[in-house]
This record gives structure tokens, C-alpha cells and sequence, in this order.
């Protein structure tokens, strides 16, 4: 039926063309018949500029080259999204975005757009229930681009009191993201001064004894023997 509208000269100027168009590209979506979809995405921003589905249409081009890996085209269309401030797509918009920034190498403008993002869910609390879930989101994924920023060494000296300002109850966990992204990529000095401070800050976490343990694989990676012998110590008088 939504085909039939769209297509028949008798309906050219139904007023509500602009919602047929947007609600038959997103059934087309749900199948999986994405280049369709994207035909009436595009036929709704050319002939209906003002709809108040322009920022939807958007974001289903911005999303397609993010799943084709072209990074920049995809965050020059989410640009556009964002300007729509009001649109119930702008937080998601902003969060791909910082994973676009993330992707391109562009590593503080990724976290500052994570931090923007986590602003926006948390204004949207009460009226998006997506919010939380974006919110959660963010603050686990903003560890990457916290993890290169530079420079690194004073970035693990002062992740705690970063994360505790961003991530709230997510802190701990965000803190423990990060000796683990560090860990990942052969950082394993930071590694270990991430999890010797999340020991001191929880020693009564249930994940204390893998903290020391992953400080043991740490220092096996470094190759220092004597380093070893001193964990491989501790993590035995933990154990006991």
C-alpha cells in the first residue's frame, strides 16, 4: 500500500507523503532491503526538506558508510544529523560519530564527542529510553580513545579521577577497560599500574586475585625475571 501511495500520480500530493516515504524505507529496512530503503531516504530529503524525518533519512546514508568503512563520509553525514538537536537519533548520531573520529585516528576528538554524548544521555534520562543504554555505552567505549591519547604515561596516572568525573558507578569497570586495552597493546607497565590502583582503591573486590594475576602476566610479557619472582610472591600470598 505505502508503495502504491509513492508511486501513483494521484497521491503526488498527498500531505503526508514525507511520513509515507520515511515509514516504507524503514519496513524496507527491517527486511534487509537496504538499497531500496535508501532510494526512498533519498527521496524524502530531496522532495520534503523540512519533514521532520530529515534527520532519520540521514542517518540511514551515515550508517551505511559506516558499515562500508568509509569513516569520513559517514561522520560528514552524522554532522548533519547532529544539527537537528531535538531529533530522538541526535545522541546516536553524536555516538557514531566519536566511533568515526576513533576509526580515523583522530583520538581527543573521539573522546571529547564521547563526553558530549554521555552529557546528551544523561539530559535525555526521562524523555529517551535509549538513553541509559547509550550513556552505558559511552563510558565503556571512551577508554579507547582515553588510551591513546597523549601522552599516555601521565593519561594512566590520572585515569581514576577522569572516569569517576565521566563514568560514575561505571568507574571501576571503565578503569579495569583500560589496564586491559593497555595490556592489548603491549603496554604492560601501565597495564600494571592500572590494576596495582584498582587493588588499592577495591581490595575487597571479588576480582582482586585477577587483578594480581593479570599484574603476574604483565610482568612475564616484560621479559624481567626478577620482576616475576617478586609477583608470582604476591599473587602467592594473596592466594593463601
Amino acid at each position: 500500500i505505502y508503495i502504491e501511495i509513492v508511486n501513483a500520480p494521484r497521491f503526488k500530493k498527498y500531505p503526508k507523503m514525507d511520513e509515507v516515504l520515511f515509514y516504507l524505507a524503514y519496513m524496507l529496512q527491517q527486511v534487509r532491503r537496504e538499497e531500496q530503503a535508501r532510494v526512498f531516504f533519498q527521496r524524502l530529503i530531496k522532495d520534503h526538506p523540512s519533514s521532520k524525518f530529515i534527520p532519520d533519512a540521514y542517518m540511514s546514508f551515515g550508517v551505511y558508510y559506516f558499515q562500508t568503512g568509509d569513516m569520513d563520509s559517514a561522520r560528514k553525514i552524522f554532522d548533519r544529523v547532529t544539527q537537528f538537536k531535538e531529533s530522538r537519533v541526535y545522541g546516536y548520531a553524536m555516538y557514531l560519530k566519536a566511533w568515526c573520529w576513533y576509526n580515523l585516528s583522530q583520538y581527543k576528538r573521539s573522546l571529547e564527542t564521547f563526553e558530549q554524548v554521555i552529557e546528551i544521555a544523561r539530559a535525555q534520562r526521562k524523555t529517551n529510553k535509549l538513553a541509559p543504554t547509550l550513556e552505558r555505552d559511552s563510558k565503556i567505549n571512551m577508554v579507547l580513545p582515553y588510551s591513546r591519547v597523549e601522552p599516555i604515561e601521565v593519561g594512566a596516572s590520572k585515569a581514576w579521577n577522569y572516569f569517576r568525573r565521566y563514568g560514575g558507578d561505571v568507574a571501576p569497570k571503565m578503569h579495569e577497560r583500560l589496564a586491559e586495552v593497555y595490556w592489548e597493546q603491549g603496554r604492560y607497565k601501565l597495564s600494571t599500574q592500572v590494576y596495582h590502583e584498582l587493588m588499592r582503591n577495591f581490595p575487597q573486590s571479588q576480582s582482586f586475585c585477577n587483578w594480581q594475576y593479570s599484574i603476574v602476566r604483565n610482568t612475564i610479557s616484560t621479559g624481567q625475571l626478577r620482576d616475576q619472582v617478586q609477583e608470582l610472591q604476591r599473587l602467592s600470598a594473596v592466594w593463601e
